[in-house]
């Protein structure tokens, strides 16, 4: 059965940084929408745990982690756009 979004997901590979656990880590985003990005970098993330990452050179957006696997986690934005 084929995936069905309601935002659509743009194919990315953006070096960029995100904020965790007290501490600012260099991490890829992928999969960048408007509602989150899948984020390859941090490790020992948990369901739920709370994460900044900067969607661009002066812009950083809360989200929450909803999966996380080895140094991969998906982040769904808190206020999406």
């Amino acid at each position: 059965m084929a995936e069905q979004r309601l935002i659509r997901r743009h194919d990315a590979s953006i070096m960029s940084y995100a904020k965790a656990n007290g501490l600012r880590h260099r991490v890829q985003l992928q999969n960048l929408s408007e509602s989150g990005a899948m984020i390859i970098g941090l490790f020992k993330m948990t369901e739920g745990q709370s994460v900044e990452v900067r969607v661009d050179e002066e812009i950083w957006k809360e989200g929450v982690v909803r999966w996380s696997l080895q140094d991969r986690c998906g982040v769904q934005f808190l206020s999406p756009g």
